[in-house]
């Protein structure tokens, strides 16, 4: 299928329904930033989006005083365990940029999980700290 044959919000729809990921807030941010990449009447690929404009999209969502701190690790989840390859990223620091240029998907990976104390300290004793 090409690009210009793909309908934005079921693409953008079928993408959250197979996300990996338990949380829902991560589900909201992820659907959140794709929307930010893919806007609404654009083509592929996409604006060039600073990092700071996804993270005010996130914050008017949130609708908190504190700032999202977390946003490039969402992208990073994005390309790594959700598979979206087709998310780039420009430049560094406070000129941080990402285009979706492709609606490549990569195979899932297994959700990154956190383990417990036990199983942490005897990794520790395993390997001698």
């Amino acid at each position: 299928m090409s690009k210009s044959e793909v309908n934005r919000e079921e693409w953008i729809a079928n993408v959250c329904a197979s996300f990996v990921t338990s949380g829902q807030a991560n589900r909201n941010y992820y659907k959140l930033i794709l929307e930010t990449l893919w806007p609404p009447g654009h083509t592929l690929p996409g604006p060039i989006v600073f990092l700071s404009e996804i993270r005010q999209v996130i914050d008017r969502f949130r609708d908190s005083s504190e700032p999202y701190k977390d946003v490039s690790r969402r992208i990073r989840e994005l390309q790594g365990e959700e598979g979206l390859i087709g998310i780039e990223k420009q430049g560094n620091g406070v000129y941080t940029r990402y285009q979706l240029v492709s609606l490549e998907i990569n195979p899932k990976r297994i959700q990154r999980i956190k383990l417990g104390d036990i199983i942490w300290k005897e990794i520790l004793n395993k390997y001698s700290h």
